[in-house]
This record gives C-alpha cells, structure tokens and sequence, in this order.
C-alpha cells in the first residue's frame, strides 16, 4: 500500500503511541521522529504535517522539541508561523540564559537548574565477601550552554555481617566535557576511591583526554574517552592483613567506553567501560545498568559490576562482583 494512501495508519499509530498514562509521557517517543522520517523519504507533505499536528495535541509541553525535530528533518516543510515560533522560543531561551548568568555565583549553584537523580536499593556482593548490603547514589548534571557540561557522580556500599559493618565503599566521579566541536570533545575525569576492605584508604584517578561520540539518537548514545593521566593509592595500614599503608603515585593512561540503548519509552540499557592502565597495575570496571520507568519520577534498577585489578593490594581478591536492584528517583 503506498505511503500517501496510509495516512490513517500513520495516525493510529502515533495516537496508540499516546496510551500510555501521563505520568509515563514525560517525553516525546522516538517513534514520532521515525513517523516524520517516514513520511519525508516518501515526499508526503500532508502526512508530515498530520503527524506533527497531533503530536503537538499529544504532548503540547513537548511542542518546542518537536519542532526542532520537524526542522531538522524537513526545514522547508514547516510553516511560516512555526518558523516564527521556534525562533522566538530559541531567543526566549537564550534571554533567559543570558539573565541567569548575570546572578553570578547563585547562576552555577542554583539547584533547579540542575538534573539529578537519587538512587536507593540493596543487593548481594562477591569476590572479597559474600554478604548482603545497601547500596546508595547521587548523580547530576547540567549543561552551561551548548558547549560545557557538568556530571558529578556518588556511589557508597555499605555492608554488615554478623552485627558488624564489614565495607563501607565510597566513589565519586567528575566529568567536565568541553564540546565545541560536532562528535569531538575534550574531557576532565577525577575519581576518588574509598574502600578500607578492598584495601585502599584513598584513591585518586584524574585524567584529561579527547572523547567521540559515535552515535548520538534517542534511540542509541556511544562514545569513547581517551587520555593521560595520574593516579595516586593509599593502601589501608592494618599489619594482620599484611597491607602497611604504602603509598605511590604513577602516571597512567585511561580508556572509557559509554553505550546507551533507549529500547522503548520506558525502558532503557546502559553499559559502561572503564580502564585504566599503569606501570604497577590496570584497573578494568564495567557496569551494566537496565532500568525500567514507572512514571515521570521513579524508575526501577537492575545493575550488575565487575571491577578488575591486576595488582591489588595483599590479602583482597583482584576481581569483585556487584549485583543491585535499586530504585531511582529523578529531580
């Protein structure tokens, strides 16, 4: 059946799109963007902008990204009036940046211009130990213009077993992104490592590099990170286990790896790759996520990690093995 003969369908289809409840429709389904595409590799106008029509009806908070969309696809399609209105909402937006950096030190620090989400569940640890425990985290993130952004990242583990607290393991990752280019970009990573179990008292990774983003739709993300660096340890002294506190600092190289999936409206998968690689050892840490949305707010959390050291410190496994079932909360 030809295209400009299935309008109708087109319709039903972006309409079936809507079912889902309002809390879930945060944000306008990857299929709308298919449907335009669709429509525009068939040379059918009046279908284009049918689709656009209703989705503006369907998701009128949405109505300024689905222009961009329209425009991106097929500029000469939109009318003049659309033409007149993401212009002004581009200039709307930049006024309003514009008036928010001249809060000085209150532009950067405002929390409400800040995406974040909150992370809390328990699960089942291998490797050193085998115990149970909670896990918890923090992550945000903001863009300052088109071209910095911003992304702090916290994660702790806490176990007991027996009545007694066996880990308490504390990470936090920073990513400065510079992007003044299309696909390349420079990057500013620093972690901080605590984890008196596994043997360290403190570890500092901080590298700068290039990264490239291979993909970049709604529907898949990937990008890979490069870069030198320094990385100082800080063994735990604690003689009966045969750690006596030595401490070193080397320089070091890293390679990072960051795939997101965006399998449907509500669910998504994402895998991460980190590693880094040093005279006296090579980290590897992936983390597999897969998370289900249960409406605009909370998402549920399955996640799995392997962290690798091929010279850890005496008495600790060199693999570990976390796995998690969390619930996330964004704000």
């Amino acid at each position: 059946m030809p295209f400009r003969n299935s309008r109708l369908f087109a319709l039903m289809l972006l309409s079936s799109a809507a079912l889902p409840s309002a809390a879930v429709q945060a944000d306008v389904p990857a299929g709308i963007e298919d449907l335009l595409k669709t429509a525009a590799a068939n040379d059918d106008k009046a279908t284009f902008e049918s689709i656009l029509l209703t989705a503006f009806v369907t998701w009128p908070d949405d109505r300024v990204t689905l222009l961009e969309t329209a425009e991106a696809i097929r500029a000469e399609w939109m009318a003049p009036e659309e033409v007149t209105e993401l212009k002004q909402a581009r200039f709307d937006k930049a006024e309003a940046e514009r008036k928010s950096r001249a809060r000085g030190l209150a532009y950067y620090f405002d929390p409400a211009l800040w995406n974040g989400q909150v992370e809390l569940g328990a699960g089942q640890a291998s490797g050193d130990s085998d115990e149970q425990y909670l896990t918890g985290g923090m992550t945000f993130n903001r863009s300052f213009g088109p071209a910095w952004e911003h992304e702090f990242d916290f994660d702790i583990n806490y176990k007991r077993s027996s009545g007694k607290t066996t880990e308490e393991r504390f990470i936090a990752d920073y990513r400065l992104l510079w992007k003044p280019w299309e696909h390349l970009y420079l990057v500013n990573f620093v972690e901080f490592e605590r984890n008196q179990p596994g043997g360290y008292d403190m570890r500092i990774v901080e590298t700068v590099g290039l990264g490239y983003r291979v993909l970049d739709t709604d529907k898949h993300q990937l990008s890979f990170e490069a870069g030198p660096g320094v990385r100082y340890n800080n063994e735990v002294m604690d003689p009966d286990r045969g750690l006596l506190g030595l401490t070193d600092t080397e320089f070091m190289g890293r390679l990072s790896a960051n795939y997101r999936y965006q399998i449907n409206e509500t669910m998504s998968f994402r895998d991460r790759t980190n590693i880094v690689f040093g005279g006296s050892s090579t980290t590897l840490e992936n983390l597999f996520e897969y998370s289900a949305r249960l409406n605009s707010r909370l998402a549920a959390r399955l996640s799995f990690e392997y962290r690798y050291d091929s010279n850890p410190p005496a008495g600790t496994a060199k693999s570990d093995t976390l796995s998690r079932a969390t619930i996330v909360y964004d704000f």
